[in-house]
């Protein structure tokens, strides 16, 4: 699939895109503006279900794993360029 046929999101939260990130999904890129830094992820209805589970307190991720994970993703942001 051409990248042109792809839809995408931008996401900022931190929470998210960790769990995201912990479920195996990659995101296609990084915008840093400032200080605010937003991941763009391929689109599609299971990103959908799970953004959704996730803000309504209905996603079920190791603990172990999200926590890890999001050292990584903090670490990425913080990281000199």
């Amino acid at each position: 699939m051409k990248r042109s046929d792809m839809n995408f999101k931008s996401i900022s939260d931190l929470g998210l895109v960790s769990a995201l990130m912990t479920l195996g999904y990659s995101p296609h890129d990084r915008n840093k503006e400032g200080r605010r830094v937003t991941f763009i992820f391929e689109t599609n209805d299971e990103i959908e279900r799970i953004e959704k589970d996730f803000f309504n307190n209905r996603l079920d991720v190791d603990a172990r794993t999200f926590h890890s994970t999001m050292k990584s993703v903090k670490n990425s942001i913080y990281r000199k360029e």
